[in-house]
């Protein structure tokens, strides 16, 4: 449960990152990507890193757990919360089109500490 809850604080620390000073994805990511990172000690030690970045025209958040390898549970908790908080994360991505209309999408990606994607959503 506590996984679960750390996992949830982070995702809505991210949502909350919706202001932008430029229009492009690339400025959005570095005023924004101190912030993001910063998250990692609010996490209690669940994650080793959590990165912020830019592919294309889309804004990417990179979680990396520390642990080196993730139960199958965990990995259900995960795509469960994604799809419960569906309708948030695309509401999110407008407000940042509002302030930024070169942002494409939002991509959350969660490794296990091995460096394994374990779970990726694109919001578009």
């Amino acid at each position: 449960m506590k996984k679960f809850l750390s996992i949830f604080l982070v995702l809505v620390m991210a949502l909350s990152l919706v202001s932008c000073s430029s229009k492009e994805v690339k400025k959005y990511v570095e005023d924004n990507r101190a912030q993001v990172e910063a998250m990692v000690s609010a996490t209690d030690g669940i994650f080793k890193s959590v990165e912020m970045k830019a592919r294309g025209n889309s804004v990417v958040y990179k979680y990396t757990y520390a642990q080196e390898q993730m139960d199958d549970d965990t990995v259900q908790l995960l795509e469960e919360s994604f799809d419960s908080t569906a309708n948030a994360m695309q509401e999110v991505l407008v407000m940042m089109r509002d302030q930024c209309p070169d942002i494409e999408s939002m991509i959350y990606e969660y490794y296990d500490g091995n460096g394994k994607l374990l779970i990726s959503r694109e919001y578009k």
